[in-house]
């Protein structure tokens, strides 16, 4: 069994990373904490401090004026309809691109690159116009489309 040398580097480098993992888990915990006080509670006791007494009156107040089950089936549809339309679409094409040589094989290919090179943030005006013209705006079919079309690296 080797054993390595502890160096200054080696420190300095886990010294960043458990830095950068508090940075990323202190506000995440902060809410979590701040999530079962209540709001006089929250107010007038410290971020960090546990609560007195568990107070579940939030999650109540998110599950019913928030539509939270709402979002979580929305969410569900989303998922399943854009996973099997994408893994269809994008296993049909891969299939045909690697198994079949044909004319603009290299210029679809190469087009596919670009297209994964360009920020998505460029098109959104675009794209709204599209689906607003569709009629889907403001409607679950939008994000399923915009999940199936958009996504070149799936292929």
């Amino acid at each position: 069994m080797r054993k390595e040398k502890i160096t200054f580097g080696k420190c300095l480098q886990y010294l960043i990373l458990v830095v950068g993992a508090i940075v990323a888990l202190l506000p995440i915990l902060v809410v979590f904490i701040g999530s079962f006080k209540s709001n006089s509670e929250f107010l007038s006791s410290g971020v960090l401090s546990l609560p007195k007494k568990l107070d579940f009156s939030n999650y109540k107040t998110a599950f019913i004026n928030g539509q939270m089950l709402l979002g979580f089936k929305n969410t569900l549809i989303i998922f399943v309809a854009s996973m099997v339309g994408k893994l269809t679409l994008a296993s049909m094409f891969a299939y045909v691109m690697s198994r079949f040589d044909f004319k603009l094989k290299k210029v679809i290919l190469g087009l596919f690159m670009i297209a994964m090179l360009i920020p998505g943030i460029t098109s959104q005006v675009a794209t709204f116009q599209i689906i607003n013209s569709l009629g889907l705006f403001n409607s679950i079919w939008a994000v399923i489309l915009l999940n199936l079309g958009t996504d070149v690296i799936s292929v």
